[in-house]
């Protein structure tokens, strides 16, 4: 069946913003960017160039766009946490759906309120939990529906959160303050797990919740003796792990996140500006004592009315990123490592007098990049506006059996290269190709499955019309390599 072509506005043009809208120029014939809105008037007018935009489609704020009277099929809202119920209220109530990046909102109240606006304005909202999407979640979807392992008994989940990646988001970042940032860590990071832990075992509801989280790490008190507010000033930064010279300026980890509050364009940043930003702001300043008040590690645990359970245990500053599940059923289990892209099935068998278990072995490699993700993410939410869809009804875990006051996104380069950088290109063991950049190790390398081969190339300068073209963690790469 032939889908129409969807109009998109695009509200929040930063990262995570571009990545679902770039969606557009990769599939010019199934999607089309009509109109951008954002605070951030850097962002706004990359976002408008990004996607061949007049001037006349590019807004300040959600009231701006609105009363603009844009025609579109819908929204996608990736403004900050605390930003999403406003502005969701705002674009329902005008009756435009919504692609409503996650988390919806903090409590059940904002909850249930945009749900009645959904209903009452006869439009959808779709949340942003990509991770349903992805090859291997999928997968482990399919296995248990299937029955290759029975009825879910018990589901373990971790979430370990890379050290540069937490250190630069939720310790020195815009994540680091829950009532500045509207959300605690656990939402911010892992309503995903959460998610997926209802959703891979909806056969039963929860009935009981239990979490508890601390802020256990990045305490003063944890500081090593004679640490300076400043890294810069402090006889530990050569030694530290989380020296903010070392993650920030020198291996320059999250640089569209780490020096948006400079307001240029990434590639025009002087390390010397860096260098002043960082003494003015928290980035430059020491983890133990960057004034945050996010929890740096959180258990959840999930009582389900067959009697079924779920642990969930997040961390974060972990030496390696890794989402790790372990599935017990009734027959078998299942287990695996999402970053792997590679799960194991085992079940139970009584051939003879062996008493045992067969294993199978669940390759899902296509690449695991935010990218390829978020592009399952705009797929799903093409085929939802072009056919007829679920309309989006929250589901609500019922309150935790301890009352609890706990203080409590992927990470591709944002801005499109304004000039060619040299990339390796590697064949893989499961025929992907391993993409990274010359200054990197190659542990950092993204995978992303292309067409074709070839030993070196560079990304091209930012052009609205070079098509047809892959987008390579929010970067243009030629279709002809």
């Amino acid at each position: 069946m032939t889908m129409k072509k969807i109009k998109v506005a695009l509200l929040g043009c930063g990262d995570r913003g571009c990545i679902y809208a770039d969606y557009s120029l990769r599939n010019p014939d199934d999607m089309e960017v009509v109109a951008v809105t954002d605070l951030n008037k850097l962002h706004k007018d990359e976002a408008r160039v990004r996607y061949s935009l007049p001037e006349d489609r590019a807004f300040d704020t959600v009231e701006d766009f609105i009363a603009a009277g844009i025609e579109c099929d819908i929204v996608i809202d990736a403004t900050m946490d605390k930003a999403h119920y406003p502005t969701a209220m705002a674009l329902l109530n005008a009756k435009y759906n919504v692609l409503l990046e996650k988390p919806v909102c903090p409590n059940k109240e904002e909850l249930l309120d945009i749900q009645k606006a959904a209903h009452d304005n006869g439009c959808k909202v779709i949340v942003c939990h990509v991770l349903r999407y992805t090859s291997f979640y999928s997968a482990v979807k399919k296995a248990i529906n299937d029955g290759k392992i029975g009825r879910v008994r018990s589901m373990e989940m971790t979430e370990h959160v890379g050290m540069a990646h937490f250190i630069d988001s939720f310790v020195r970042g815009k994540w680091n303050n829950e009532e500045e940032c509207g959300s605690g860590l656990l939402l911010a990071k892992c309503c995903h797990d959460v998610d997926l832990m209802c959703w891979l075992g909806n056969a039963s509801r929860p009935k009981l919740v239990t979490s508890i989280g601390a802020r256990e790490n990045f305490t003063m008190d944890k500081a090593p003796e004679g640490a300076t507010e400043l890294c810069f000033d402090c006889p530990h930064e050569k030694t530290c792990n989380y020296s903010a010279v070392k993650i920030h300026l020198d291996r320059d980890t999250m640089p569209f996140q780490t020096w948006a509050g400079i307001g240029k364009p990434i590639d025009t940043i002087t390390r010397e500006e860096k260098i002043e930003y960082m003494k003015n702001s928290a980035y430059g300043r020491c983890a133990y004592n960057s004034g945050g008040d996010i929890v740096d590690n959180q258990n959840v645990i999930v009582s389900f009315e067959n009697g079924s359970m779920g642990i969930l245990n997040l961390v974060g500053a972990c030496a390696k990123a890794e989402r790790y599940l372990h599935i017990v059923g009734s027959n078998g289990e299942i287990e695996g490592v999402f970053e792997n892209n590679e799960f194991k099935i085992r079940m139970f068998t009584r051939e003879g007098k062996r008493y045992g278990f067969d294993t199978e072995v669940v390759d899902t490699t296509v690449g695991v990049s935010l990218v390829s993700t978020a592009a399952a993410t705009m797929r799903s939410c093409v085929t939802s506006l072009t056919t007829s869809a679920r309309v989006f009804r929250p589901f609500l875990l019922p309150p935790s059996t301890i009352p609890l006051k706990v203080i409590s996104a992927f990470m591709p380069l944002r801005s499109a290269v304004r000039k060619a950088e040299p990339l390796i290109l590697q064949r893989s063991a499961q025929n992907n190709f391993i993409l990274h950049r010359e200054s990197l190790p190659s542990r950092e390398a993204f995978v992303y499955s292309l067409g074709s081969t070839g030993e070196r190339f560079s990304l091209s300068t930012m052009s609205t019309t070079s098509f047809p073209c892959v987008i390579f963690s929010g970067r243009y790469v030629p279709a002809s390599i």
